[in-house]
């Protein structure tokens, strides 16, 4: 099983605030969030995610970053976007509430708050999610639940879409890739990986990502960090 690929649309109004969406397994907040399928790119699964979660229409803007979630084996992208239309409509199943939120007014249990932090900072972020092992228990615990309601509903959760994931980065005139595995953040793979091959130890920043749908083939491109 290789590396699950995910999205996130941070989503606002011309009011500047921020679309949230209530989980219903878990009750805590977080920006819309779902999976990559076959067929489509990256950005047309945020916006596809955020329409069916919430009934909003948007349009990304920009890339955020790459947010990596250690032991879940799972690295999402995420998006900026504004929205360009719909209304407010929860789809009961995933999302039991939405609602449009200004910054100082966001609920405490959001998921993910640094990422509205690295979407007004600007620039393009690498970041890991460390949660603790109990919490993973848990985590898994609330998922194999509804996975069980989902199917005795009948609708059934579809598979992870499985992609050949690789990073990519030009160093000082050489190009080295990394077949990426599951269970570190792809950054640090390609790291390993140059060092290895006689490059030098050094960091890298996510600059972009090339996406081939025939082939279900994402590859990462990333560029020496600059010095801070």
């Amino acid at each position: 099983m290789g590396l699950h690929i995910g999205v996130v649309c941070l989503v606002q109004d011309d009011q500047e605030r921020f679309l949230i969406a209530k989980r219903s397994d878990f009750g805590t907040w977080n920006f819309p969030t779902g999976r990559l399928d076959y067929g489509e790119t990256l950005i047309e699964a945020a916006e596809r995610e955020t329409f069916e979660e919430t009934g909003i229409h948007c349009r990304v803007s920009r890339p955020i970053g790459l947010y990596y979630q250690q032991g879940r084996e799972r690295m999402n992208v995420a998006f900026l976007a504004k929205a360009v239309g719909g209304s407010l409509e929860p789809d009961l199943i995933e999302t039991s509430e939405c609602r449009w939120s200004a910054i100082d007014e966001l609920p405490p249990n959001l998921f993910g708050r640094y990422m509205l932090e690295h979407a007004l900072a600007g620039g393009l972020h690498c970041h890991i999610h460390h949660t603790p092992e109990e919490t993973l228990r848990e985590l898994e615990r609330k998922l194999q639940e509804r996975r069980q309601r989902n199917a005795a509903e009948g609708r059934p959760e579809p598979e992870w879409a499985e992609f050949r994931v690789t990073a990519r980065a030009d160093v000082a005139g050489r190009v080295y890739r990394a077949i990426i595995s599951p269970h570190t953040p792809p950054w640090e793979q390609l790291a390993q990986v140059i060092q290895q091959q006689g490059g030098p130890q050094i960091a890298l920043d996510w600059l972009s990502v090339d996406e081939n749908l025939v082939a279900h083939q994402l590859e990462f491109v990333f560029i020496q960090a600059r010095p801070s």
